[in-house]
C-alpha cells in the first residue's frame, strides 16, 4: 500500500482539495499517511499555496518519490529553483510559458495539477492535526495584521467542522452533480471585480482587462436575455461605482449561491487573473454543468477539451450567440452536462485526483 508522508507547514485555501483527496483515500485504504512538520524545500515560498509530500511505495519503504504542489495563480513556477531536488512539480495554471527557461529534465517533472476549488472533506481531528503542524513547521503571531486573512479561514473550517455551520466550506457530496437543468433556458454567470487597490501593481493592467471583459459580457447576457439571465456582478463598493446598473440581486454566498447555479440550465465561465482558472470552473464542473467558456489556457490532466466539456467563447457576441444555439437544443446541453459528470468521476472529484497523482510514483520507482 503506497505511504505518504504529508509535510504540512500550509493551510493555504487553493490546498484544501490536496488535503480533502488524501484523508478520502486514507479512509477508503488505498493508502497510508502520516502528517509531519514542513521541508526545506517550501522554506523560499512566496505565499501558503505550496506544499511537499514524499510518497512511498510501502510505509517502510526507504526509497520514495518527492511531490510540490504550487497551486498559485500564475503559471510561473513559484519555487523554479526547486524544481530540480524533486520528482514531481505539480502546478496548477500549467501552460507552456510554464516551462519557458526549463531544461528537458525539468520541464518532465513539471505536471498538471488540474481544476482546483474548494473544498472541504476531513474531519475536525484532521484539521487539527494538519493545524498543529503547520504552526509546529511555521510559527505565526495569529493576532499580526499579516496574517489576519489566514486566521479567519483556519476559523471558517473550525466552524465548519467542529461547530457543523453552514458556511461557504461544502464536502464532495454537497457539490455531487446536479440535476439536469436542460430545458428552463436559463443562463448564470455570477462574478466580481478586481478592485485595483487590492492587486500588485504589476497585474493592475491584466485585473482592468478582466474587470471591463466581465463588464460587457454581463452587460450583453442581460440585454440579451432579460429574465433567463441569471447574476451579475457581486455587490461591492468597486462593483457600485463602476457598474451600478450589473449588480447582481442573487445570493453572493457560496452555499446559496452554488444552490442557484445547480438550477442554471447553462452557465458562463471566465478566464481569472493571468488566465488562470477560476474556483469558478472547478465548481461548474463537479456540478457536472453545461459550461460556456473563455478559452481554457492550462493543461489539465485528462481529455478536457473545447467542444466536449465547455463550448468556447472569445467575445461578448460570440458568447451570446454560443448561448442562444444551446437554448435552442437540449440535447447538446445535456452532451456537456454527461461529458463534465465523467470528466469529475474520473479526474475532479479529490479523490480521484490525488490517485492519479499518487500513481505518478511508478514512473520513479522511488529515490
Amino acid at each position: 500500500m503506497i505511504h505518504v508522508d504529508l509535510h504540512c507547514d500550509t493551510l493555504g485555501t487553493h490546498l484544501l482539495q490536496v488535503f480533502s483527496g488524501l484523508y478520502l483515500l486514507q479512509q477508503q485504504g488505498s493508502i497510508s499517511l502520516s502528517i509531519k512538520a514542513g521541508l526545506p524545500l517550501t522554506l523560499a515560498r512566496p505565499n501558503r499555496q505550496f506544499l511537499a509530500m514524499r510518497v512511498r511505495p510501502h510505509k517502510n519503504s526507504r526509497e520514495f518519490a518527492t511531490f510540490l504542489f504550487d497551486l498559485q495563480d500564475s503559471p510561473v513556477p513559484g519555487l523554479a529553483e526547486a524544481i530540480s531536488q524533486v520528482d514531481f512539480y505539480v502546478k496548477r495554471s500549467l501552460e507552456p510559458s510554464t516551462l519557458a527557461g526549463l531544461d528537458a529534465q525539468q520541464a518532465r517533472k513539471i505536471i498538471p495539477f488540474g481544476l482546483n476549488y474548494q473544498i472541504l472533506s476531513f474531519p475536525w481531528l484532521f484539521f487539527l492535526r494538519l493545524a498543529f503542524s503547520e504552526f509546529l513547521s511555521r510559527p505565526y503571531n495569529p493576532l499580526g495584521k499579516k496574517h489576519r486573512f489566514h486566521v479567519q479561514n483556519l476559523k471558517d473550517i473550525f466552524d465548519a467542522l467542529l461547530l457543523k455551520k453552514k458556511n461557504n466550506l461544502l464536502s464532495h457530496i454537497e457539490l455531487d452533480s446536479a440535476p439536469s437543468a436542460a430545458d428552463n433556458g436559463s443562463v448564470m454567470f455570477q462574478c466580481r471585480l478586481w478592485e485595483p487597490a487590492g492587486i500588485a501593481e504589476k497585474n493592475r493592467d491584466d485585473a482592468n482587462l478582466v474587470n471591463q471583459s466581465r463588464i460587457q459580457l454581463i452587460r450583453s447576457l442581460k440585454a440579451e436575455l432579460g429574465e433567463k439571465f441569471w447574476g451579475g456582478l457581486q455587490n461591492t463598493a468597486y462593483a457600485r461605482e463602476v457598474a451600478p446598473d450589473l449588480i447582481a440581486t442573487l445570493p453572493s454566498a457560496r452555499r446559496e449561491y452554488l444552490a442557484q447555479v445547480r438550477q442554471a440550465s447553462i452557465v458562463v465561465s471566465s478566464t481569472g487573473l493571468l488566465q488562470s482558472n477560476g474556483w469558478k470552473l472547478g465548481e461548474y464542473v463537479a456540478l457536472g454543468k453545461c459550461v460556456v467558456s473563455e478559452p481554457i489556457y492550462t493543461q489539465l490532466p485528462g481529455d478536457f477539451s473545447a467542444g466536449k466539456n465547455y463550448l468556447p467563447y472569445e467575445s461578448a457576441e460570440q458568447c451570446i450567440s454560443v448561448v442562444g444555439a444551446l437554448r435552442g437544443d437540449k440535447n447538446a446541453v445535456m452532451q456537456v452536462e454527461a461529458a463534465n459528470n465523467l470528466y469529475t468521476r474520473a479526474y475532479l472529484a479529490p479523490d480521484k485526483l490525488m490517485a492519479n497523482i499518487l500513481q505518478l510514483i511508478d514512473r520513479t520507482g522511488g529515490n
